[in-house]
């Protein structure tokens, strides 16, 4: 009896609410390991690639703090997605399965039986503790890696949700665009053909209209394992808020007007400009080459910086597949 009430817990998802909920998580399931002292300079990269392509599917998760240069507190998260129990955690799904391929199934039936959610608005929250604009502006006030020693530059937005809006139908994409630092007001965002975020900003341009775009890099995983799935014509948002069963608080960007969740970490708002290129990459990509060569694409002139104290921000271990 005691065994079977012991496998029994062992299935039960516990559930969290925003990142640092899903943080508490993971480490009860002893899948959290802490790095103190580790460089932005590749070296946060580097270990993670170290780790997860010799994990066989189970990677820890990798809190990075003490960061040369940046205050303690300020951290960077990588791996969150590489392994079957924190995707399942992070899906609402139970924990244990016999086959991989189960989850699979699981989430299969749950978004056929999911109901989407709009997002609810709320007046404050944990996101507005610190807010950074004008000459203030610095992206790089937080330790963004250089991932991979062939980078030329640091990307803060790897395990990102770059939110735009259609201008003529009025949603709200989310989509996991990588994003280059060239200055601390000054970010690339690199979004391909056939993308939504493309779309919607091919119609801004063509209208010789700025698109305003807000980049979230420290947010809860499910947004970012939802905003790098191919997915129709819906808000992330509304498709997060069924999967949990209840709305994701978001608040209004002072720049934007766009929803902003209300416990993320970090959010940055621009905005892209017809016309206005700079030269983007090279990036490591996540088949474990470079892809594609360095070339002009429109970038984000940022207006203002929001985050929690003592930030995390997120970042995807972009190297030789299986991990996330």
């Amino acid at each position: 009896m005691a065994r079977a009430e012991a496998t029994a817990a062992t299935q039960q998802n516990p559930g969290y609410r925003g990142l640092r909920g899903w943080l508490e998580q993971v480490d009860k399931l002893g899948e959290l390991e802490r790095v103190s002292g580790a460089s932005w300079d590749a070296e946060m990269g580097g270990l993670t690639q170290m780790l997860t392509e010799n994990s066989r599917g189970n990677a820890p998760a990798l809190l990075f703090d003490d960061v040369p240069g940046y205050p303690k507190g300020y951290r960077t998260l990588y791996g969150q997605l590489s392994s079957i129990r924190r995707i399942a955690l992070t899906l609402g799904l139970p924990l244990e399965y016999q086959r991989k391929v189960d989850i699979v199934q699981r989430y299969h039936e749950r978004m056929a039986e999911m109901k989407p959610l709009k997002p609810r608005f709320v007046n404050d929250g944990p996101v507005f503790e610190n807010v950074i604009e004008g000459d203030a502006i610095d992206v790089l006030k937080f330790p963004v890696p250089r991932h991979h020693e062939a980078d030329k530059s640091r990307f803060i937005g790897t395990a990102c949700a770059v939110v735009t809006k259609d201008p003529d139908d009025g949603w709200f994409n989310l989509g996991a665009y990588r994003s280059q630092v060239y200055d601390g007001k000054t970010v690339g965002c690199q979004i391909t053909e056939g993308k939504h975020g493309r779309i919607h900003r091919d119609k801004y341009f063509a209208r010789g209209e700025p698109m305003k775009v807000v980049i979230l890099c420290g947010q809860d995983p499910l947004l970012f394992m939802l905003s790098s799935s191919p997915l129709p014509e819906v808000s992330e948002y509304d498709i997060a808020g069924g999967l949990r069963g209840e709305p994701v608080d978001v608040v209004r960007g002072p720049f934007t007007g766009f929803p902003i969740p209300a416990d993320c970490e970090i959010a940055i708002e621009g905005e892209t400009v017809p016309g206005q290129t700079r030269q983007e990459g090279p990036f490591g990509e996540w088949m474990g080459y470079y892809s594609d060569d360095s070339v002009p694409r429109p970038y984000l002139k940022v207006k203002n910086v929001l985050y929690r104290n003592d930030p995390i921000l997120c970042c995807a271990p972009q190297h030789k597949p299986v991990d996330e």
